[in-house]
Protein backbone atom coordinates (compact mmCIF):
# COMPACT_ATOMS: atom_id res chain seq x y z
CA UNK A 1 0.00 0.00 0.00
CA UNK A 2 1.39 3.18 -1.09
CA UNK A 3 2.44 5.97 1.75
CA UNK A 4 0.56 8.94 0.05
CA UNK A 5 -2.92 7.35 -0.33
CA UNK A 6 -5.15 9.40 0.67
CA UNK A 7 -4.80 13.18 0.71
CA UNK A 8 -1.84 15.02 -0.57
CA UNK A 9 -1.67 18.46 -0.17
CA UNK A 10 -2.78 20.79 2.67
CA UNK A 11 -5.97 21.90 0.65
CA UNK A 12 -7.49 18.47 1.38
CA UNK A 13 -6.64 18.36 5.18
CA UNK A 14 -8.17 21.89 5.03
CA UNK A 15 -11.19 20.12 3.96
CA UNK A 16 -10.93 17.98 6.53
CA UNK A 17 -10.57 20.48 8.98
CA UNK A 18 -13.57 21.84 7.62
CA UNK A 19 -15.62 19.14 7.68
CA UNK A 20 -15.29 18.77 11.53
CA UNK A 21 -16.08 22.44 12.33
CA UNK A 22 -19.40 21.87 11.03
CA UNK A 23 -21.03 21.16 14.66
CA UNK A 24 -24.55 19.52 14.91
CA UNK A 25 -25.33 20.33 18.80
CA UNK A 26 -22.33 20.19 21.11
CA UNK A 27 -21.36 21.57 24.65
CA UNK A 28 -18.86 24.13 25.45
CA UNK A 29 -16.33 22.33 27.63
CA UNK A 30 -14.15 24.59 29.42
CA UNK A 31 -11.51 22.01 30.16
CA UNK A 32 -8.94 21.36 27.26
CA UNK A 33 -7.10 18.49 27.18
CA UNK A 34 -3.72 18.71 25.09
CA UNK A 35 -3.43 15.34 25.01
CA UNK A 36 -7.10 13.01 24.82
CA UNK A 37 -8.41 11.08 27.57
CA UNK A 38 -8.98 8.49 24.94
CA UNK A 39 -5.74 8.16 24.53
CA UNK A 40 -4.33 8.08 28.07
CA UNK A 41 -6.42 5.43 29.04
CA UNK A 42 -4.21 3.36 26.94
CA UNK A 43 -1.66 3.77 29.53
CA UNK A 44 -3.77 3.79 32.46
CA UNK A 45 -4.93 1.09 35.16
CA UNK A 46 -8.13 -0.79 35.47
CA UNK A 47 -9.48 2.70 37.79
CA UNK A 48 -8.51 5.03 34.78
CA UNK A 49 -5.50 6.40 36.78
CA UNK A 50 -2.18 7.19 35.71
CA UNK A 51 1.39 7.53 37.25
CA UNK A 52 2.13 11.16 36.91
CA UNK A 53 5.63 12.00 36.69
CA UNK A 54 6.62 15.68 36.55
CA UNK A 55 9.69 16.69 34.28
CA UNK A 56 10.94 19.03 36.78
CA UNK A 57 11.19 19.36 40.46
CA UNK A 58 13.02 16.35 41.10
CA UNK A 59 10.78 14.26 39.27
CA UNK A 60 7.91 14.08 41.43
CA UNK A 61 4.83 11.34 41.22
CA UNK A 62 1.50 10.90 42.30
CA UNK A 63 -1.44 9.21 40.56
CA UNK A 64 -4.24 11.05 39.11
CA UNK A 65 -7.38 10.93 37.22
CA UNK A 66 -7.13 10.71 33.20
CA UNK A 67 -9.42 13.42 33.43
CA UNK A 68 -7.10 15.48 35.84
CA UNK A 69 -4.07 15.27 33.19
CA UNK A 70 -2.73 17.29 30.52
CA UNK A 71 -5.98 19.84 30.74
CA UNK A 72 -5.96 23.77 30.87
CA UNK A 73 -9.00 26.06 31.09
CA UNK A 74 -10.02 27.47 27.76
CA UNK A 75 -6.78 26.95 26.01
CA UNK A 76 -8.35 26.45 22.49
CA UNK A 77 -11.19 29.15 23.11
CA UNK A 78 -11.18 31.83 20.59
CA UNK A 79 -12.89 35.20 20.21
CA UNK A 80 -15.38 35.96 17.51
CA UNK A 81 -15.45 39.68 16.68
CA UNK A 82 -17.99 40.73 19.19
CA UNK A 83 -15.76 39.52 21.95
CA UNK A 84 -17.53 36.37 23.02
CA UNK A 85 -16.22 33.27 23.35
CA UNK A 86 -16.22 30.34 21.00
CA UNK A 87 -15.36 26.74 21.54
CA UNK A 88 -15.31 25.57 18.42
CA UNK A 89 -11.68 24.37 18.12
CA UNK A 90 -12.20 22.34 20.91
CA UNK A 91 -15.04 20.98 18.49
CA UNK A 92 -12.61 20.40 16.14
CA UNK A 93 -9.86 18.68 17.59
CA UNK A 94 -12.90 16.38 19.19
CA UNK A 95 -13.57 15.59 16.08
CA UNK A 96 -10.39 14.58 14.92
CA UNK A 97 -9.62 12.49 17.88
CA UNK A 98 -13.28 10.63 17.17
CA UNK A 99 -11.64 9.83 13.67
CA UNK A 100 -7.96 8.39 15.28
CA UNK A 101 -9.50 6.70 18.04
CA UNK A 102 -10.83 3.43 15.74
CA UNK A 103 -7.91 3.98 13.59
CA UNK A 104 -5.26 3.68 16.73
CA UNK A 105 -7.28 0.66 18.16
CA UNK A 106 -6.94 -0.93 14.52
CA UNK A 107 -3.25 -0.10 14.16
CA UNK A 108 -2.42 -1.47 17.46
CA UNK A 109 -4.26 -4.87 16.78
CA UNK A 110 -1.33 -5.64 14.26
CA UNK A 111 -3.25 -7.61 11.63
CA UNK A 112 -5.04 -4.48 10.16
CA UNK A 113 -1.59 -2.86 9.22
CA UNK A 114 -0.72 -1.46 7.08
CA UNK A 115 -3.64 0.80 7.88
CA UNK A 116 -6.13 1.71 5.30
CA UNK A 117 -6.37 4.84 2.94
CA UNK A 118 -8.95 6.71 5.60
CA UNK A 119 -6.96 5.75 8.66
CA UNK A 120 -3.65 6.90 7.51
CA UNK A 121 -5.45 10.06 6.66
CA UNK A 122 -7.06 10.23 10.12
CA UNK A 123 -3.88 9.17 11.81
CA UNK A 124 -1.66 11.45 10.27
CA UNK A 125 -3.75 14.73 11.29
CA UNK A 126 -4.24 13.16 14.47
CA UNK A 127 -0.39 12.58 15.34
CA UNK A 128 -0.07 16.29 13.32
CA UNK A 129 -1.92 17.94 15.87
CA UNK A 130 -0.46 16.34 18.57
CA UNK A 131 2.44 17.72 17.76
CA UNK A 132 1.73 21.20 17.64
CA UNK A 133 -1.19 21.39 20.19
CA UNK A 134 0.59 21.85 23.63
CA UNK A 135 1.35 24.33 26.10
CA UNK A 136 4.95 23.46 24.74
CA UNK A 137 4.74 24.21 21.19
CA UNK A 138 2.56 26.76 21.75
CA UNK A 139 5.54 28.69 24.54
CA UNK A 140 8.19 27.64 21.58
CA UNK A 141 5.70 29.79 18.71
CA UNK A 142 5.11 32.95 21.17
CA UNK A 143 9.09 32.83 21.79
CA UNK A 144 9.98 33.00 18.09
CA UNK A 145 6.78 35.14 17.33
CA UNK A 146 8.67 38.00 20.41
CA UNK A 147 12.45 37.35 18.55
CA UNK A 148 11.09 38.64 15.15
CA UNK A 149 8.96 40.86 16.50
CA UNK A 150 11.48 42.62 18.69
CA UNK A 151 13.92 42.39 15.77
CA UNK A 152 11.48 44.54 13.57
CA UNK A 153 10.50 47.22 16.44
CA UNK A 154 14.63 47.22 17.24
CA UNK A 155 14.34 49.76 13.95
CA UNK A 156 12.26 52.38 15.63
CA UNK A 157 14.15 54.62 17.83
CA UNK A 158 11.95 58.07 17.36
CA UNK A 159 8.46 59.16 17.45
CA UNK A 160 8.46 59.81 13.42
CA UNK A 161 9.47 56.05 12.92
CA UNK A 162 6.81 54.90 15.39
CA UNK A 163 4.11 56.79 13.92
CA UNK A 164 4.84 55.34 10.47
CA UNK A 165 4.96 51.62 12.28
CA UNK A 166 1.71 52.12 14.44
CA UNK A 167 -0.12 53.76 11.31
CA UNK A 168 0.64 50.70 8.95
CA UNK A 169 -0.29 48.19 12.13
CA UNK A 170 -3.80 49.86 13.35
CA UNK A 171 -4.66 51.15 9.52
CA UNK A 172 -5.39 54.59 11.36
CA UNK A 173 -3.28 57.59 12.31
CA UNK A 174 -2.01 56.99 15.93
CA UNK A 175 -2.72 59.66 18.41
CA UNK A 176 0.44 61.16 20.38
CA UNK A 177 -0.38 59.25 23.55
CA UNK A 178 -0.79 56.48 21.38
CA UNK A 179 2.44 56.97 20.04
CA UNK A 180 4.50 58.40 23.48
CA UNK A 181 2.72 54.90 25.41
CA UNK A 182 4.23 52.78 22.55
CA UNK A 183 7.60 54.34 23.34
CA UNK A 184 7.42 53.59 26.77
CA UNK A 185 6.64 49.92 25.86
CA UNK A 186 9.70 49.72 23.80
CA UNK A 187 12.04 51.36 26.31
CA UNK A 188 11.11 48.85 28.85
CA UNK A 189 13.83 46.10 29.51
CA UNK A 190 11.04 43.38 30.10
CA UNK A 191 8.98 43.96 27.34
CA UNK A 192 7.23 40.91 25.81
CA UNK A 193 5.34 40.73 22.70
CA UNK A 194 2.46 38.05 22.86
CA UNK A 195 0.65 37.22 19.98
CA UNK A 196 -3.71 37.02 21.34
CA UNK A 197 -4.54 33.52 21.16
CA UNK A 198 -6.69 33.52 18.00
CA UNK A 199 -3.53 34.24 16.28
CA UNK A 200 -1.62 31.39 18.25
CA UNK A 201 -4.45 28.81 17.51
CA UNK A 202 -4.61 29.98 13.78
CA UNK A 203 -0.86 28.84 13.72
CA UNK A 204 -1.73 25.76 15.69
CA UNK A 205 -3.60 24.64 13.07
CA UNK A 206 -1.76 26.13 10.12
CA UNK A 207 1.39 24.23 11.46
CA UNK A 208 -0.58 21.01 11.73
CA UNK A 209 -1.69 20.83 7.89
CA UNK A 210 1.92 21.07 6.77
CA UNK A 211 3.08 18.45 9.65
CA UNK A 212 -0.02 15.99 8.35
CA UNK A 213 0.75 16.09 4.59
CA UNK A 214 4.57 15.37 5.79
CA UNK A 215 3.75 12.78 8.08
CA UNK A 216 1.37 10.80 5.31
CA UNK A 217 4.29 10.46 2.91
CA UNK A 218 6.65 8.39 5.20
CA UNK A 219 6.60 4.55 5.77
CA UNK A 220 4.64 3.21 8.41
CA UNK A 221 5.48 0.11 10.66
CA UNK A 222 4.69 -0.83 14.07
CA UNK A 223 7.29 -1.81 16.85
CA UNK A 224 5.42 -4.44 19.24
CA UNK A 225 6.82 -5.73 22.03
CA UNK A 226 6.09 -8.59 23.97
CA UNK A 227 5.19 -7.63 27.16
CA UNK A 228 3.83 -3.88 28.65
CA UNK A 229 6.80 -1.53 28.52
CA UNK A 230 6.01 1.77 26.83
CA UNK A 231 4.87 5.06 28.69
CA UNK A 232 3.39 8.21 27.10
CA UNK A 233 4.22 11.87 27.84
CA UNK A 234 2.30 15.42 27.67
CA UNK A 235 4.24 15.10 24.11
CA UNK A 236 3.90 12.48 22.64
CA UNK A 237 5.34 12.42 19.16
CA UNK A 238 8.86 12.20 19.35
CA UNK A 239 11.54 12.71 16.18
CA UNK A 240 14.41 10.76 16.10
CA UNK A 241 17.65 11.23 13.53
CA UNK A 242 20.62 8.68 14.24
CA UNK A 243 23.52 10.15 15.86
CA UNK A 244 25.95 9.46 13.39
CA UNK A 245 23.61 12.35 10.95
CA UNK A 246 23.36 14.62 13.53
CA UNK A 247 24.74 17.81 13.10
CA UNK A 248 26.59 20.08 15.86
CA UNK A 249 24.13 23.23 16.30
CA UNK A 250 21.37 21.85 14.20
CA UNK A 251 18.25 20.47 15.81
CA UNK A 252 15.74 17.58 14.73
CA UNK A 253 12.67 18.55 13.52
CA UNK A 254 10.25 17.33 11.17
CA UNK A 255 12.23 17.45 8.00
CA UNK A 256 15.46 15.37 9.12
CA UNK A 257 14.02 13.47 11.15
CA UNK A 258 15.04 9.37 10.48
CA UNK A 259 11.89 8.69 12.38
CA UNK A 260 8.76 9.83 14.64
CA UNK A 261 7.81 7.79 17.19
CA UNK A 262 4.57 7.59 18.63
CA UNK A 263 3.62 5.14 21.31
CA UNK A 264 -0.26 4.02 20.60
CA UNK A 265 -0.71 1.73 23.93
CA UNK A 266 2.08 0.22 26.58
CA UNK A 267 3.33 -2.41 23.83
CA UNK A 268 3.10 -1.21 20.29
CA UNK A 269 4.57 2.03 18.85
CA UNK A 270 3.95 3.45 15.73
CA UNK A 271 6.97 4.65 13.58
CA UNK A 272 6.85 6.65 10.42
CA UNK A 273 9.98 6.36 8.58
CA UNK A 274 11.59 8.93 6.01
CA UNK A 275 13.28 5.50 4.51
CA UNK A 276 11.08 5.15 1.39
CA UNK A 277 12.69 1.42 0.89
CA UNK A 278 11.32 0.86 4.39
CA UNK A 279 8.80 -1.93 4.30
CA UNK A 280 5.87 -1.41 6.00
CA UNK A 281 4.74 -4.22 8.23
CA UNK A 282 4.81 -4.98 11.99
CA UNK A 283 8.05 -5.92 13.85
CA UNK A 284 8.87 -7.26 17.02
CA UNK A 285 10.87 -5.50 19.37
CA UNK A 286 13.31 -7.07 21.86
CA UNK A 287 12.49 -6.01 25.90
CA UNK A 288 16.16 -5.13 26.30
CA UNK A 289 15.86 -1.37 28.37
CA UNK A 290 12.26 -1.97 29.01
Amino acid sequence: MSAMAGPRSDDEFRKLLDRWSRPSGYSDPRRHHFVPKFYLRRFANNDDQLLVTEAHHGGRQWTSAVSDVAVVGDFYTILLDDGSPSYLIEHILGAAEGEAQGAIARASFGVLFPPSPMDRVNLSMFLALQAVRGPGPRRNAEALGDLVTKMQLSLIHDDDTARSYLREALDEEPDDDTVSSFMADLADPDFEVIPHQNQAISLMLDSALEVASALLARRWMIGRFAKPCLITSDHPVTLYQHPMKRIPGVGVGLANADEVWFPLDRKHVLVLSNDQDAKEEVVDLPLAGC
